[in-house]
């Protein structure tokens, strides 16, 4: 009975993979047949002709037999692309077929031929020239010159829309017939058209001029705007470029324009730099009294809930019509600035006025420590005298000078 088990299990295994195995069958890929026809213009079939299908992680390869044509095996529903080399033949681009099923597919193919575009201005060859070659709605050739010219490589013999551009240059465009090795010359010509810069203040309604406006042109320089707020400025065809407006007290704008072959305006809306600016009632306060002070912002609105200091000191806060009330505690001049959101005003100054008229902080009064000198006798002194009985001090020393005189000259 104990080797009964592992023949049981050889005869299930060999079952299974008789019948291909759970889920075997559903993992293979259904392959459908193309039967690929090329031919030229004329209808004549090509023979030897490589055929590169690709499709979504794979690919395949086939040559048509004598009668042009070539069977191709490939996924069913996959789109396939077909791309088609022959020493004699070519296609501009690959052929393709969208939910591939059994089909006929024709593809046309041209005689290979080939063109060297040079492009030139008044002064020689132009490097760095767009050259682009367009075949029956398709883009063929897009690319730039290197030494003045580009070489299309091997491209089908026909009719094709050529255009060539450089920025400062004027666009050409035009008809270019391909055969065998065609080599054709485009000449380009340099150009400008007038950029007008109107600068506004849009903060206003309607939308106020920023006349002394410096407009920075990216490659043409610089000019200022008039007193309606615009300026214009000669600057080359088919250019992107960058324009800058600035002016003190507004922040800077960059914008990006491209000008093509006709004059253009840009409108470009600047607006004042973040500011704030504090006032005084007065300049001169008594101490111990208030004085109110108004900020307002870089277009003179009232600025509310903005921290007023005094000296570096917090003492205020102002309210919905940008005042508040700043008491001046000492005399001298007291400096006083406003901040909000970061911003910080220039300070200003109120002086302090004492009740005496004094502009001055009156400086603390110590009492000095008197000193004891001994001595062998004691100084006299001299009694303090109020100031207003001075005079009669005086006046009664002399009287008594007089009197001692007579005495003396009686004896």
């Amino acid at each position: 009975m104990k080797h009964l088990a592992p023949l049981l299990a050889l005869v299930v295994a060999t079952s299974l993979l008789a019948v291909g195995g759970p889920g075997v069958a559903s993992a293979q890929t259904e392959t459908v047949t193309l039967t690929v026809s090329v031919a030229s213009d004329d209808g004549t079939a090509v023979d030897a002709a490589i055929l590169s299908a690709s499709w979504e992680n794979g690919s395949t390869t086939e040559e048509t037999k004598s009668n042009g044509k070539a069977f191709v095996d490939v996924p069913a529903g996959a789109n396939v692309s077909i791309a088609v080399s022959h020493p004699d033949y070519v296609r501009n681009h690959p052929y393709e077929v969208t939910d591939a099923s059994e089909r006929d597919v024709a593809i046309t193919v041209a005689p290979t031929a080939s063109a060297v575009v040079t492009v030139e201005d008044d002064e020689g060859t132009v490097d760095d020239a767009r050259v682009v070659l367009d075949h029956d709605g398709h883009t063929v050739i897009d690319e730039r010159t290197t030494d003045g010219t580009v070489e299309t490589g091997a491209i089908e013999a026909g009719s094709y829309d050529v255009r060539v551009s450089k920025p400062g240059y004027h666009t050409i465009e035009g008809d270019l017939a391909v055969s065998n090795e065609t080599e054709t010359t485009v000449e380009i010509e340099r150009g400008t058209v007038g950029l007008t810069v109107n600068v506004t203040d849009d903060y206003f309604d309607p939308p106020r001029a920023v006349s002394g406006a410096t407009v920075d042109v990216e490659g043409s320089g610089s000019v200022i705007t008039q007193s309606d707020g615009t300026q214009r400025i000669s600057v080359p065809v088919n250019t992107e470029m960058t324009v800058t407006v600035s002016k003190e007290g507004y922040d800077s704008v960059e914008r990006t324009v491209t000008v093509e072959e006709s004059d253009r305006t840009l409108d470009v809306d600047v607006d004042r730099t973040d500011a704030l600016t504090v006032e005084a009632a007065n300049e001169r306060v008594v101490v111990g009294e208030q004085v109110r002070v108004t900020v307002t912002d870089e277009y003179e609105d009232p600025v509310t809930d903005a921290q007023v200091r005094t000296d570096g000191e917090a003492v205020a806060r102002t309210n919905d019509d940008g005042i508040a009330s700043v008491a001046i505690e000492r005399g001298g001049d007291r400096e006083i600035v406003v901040t909000k959101g970061g911003i910080t005003s220039p300070p200003i100054t109120v002086t302090g006025i004492a009740a005496d008229g004094s502009t001055t902080e009156r400086p603390e009064t110590t009492t000095a420590t008197p000193t004891t000198t001994t001595t062998g006798s004691p100084a006299p002194t001299i009694p303090d005298i109020p100031g207003e009985y001075v005079p009669l001090v005086i006046i009664g020393l002399a009287l008594l000078a007089v009197i001692y005189g007579i005495r003396r000259w009686q004896r």
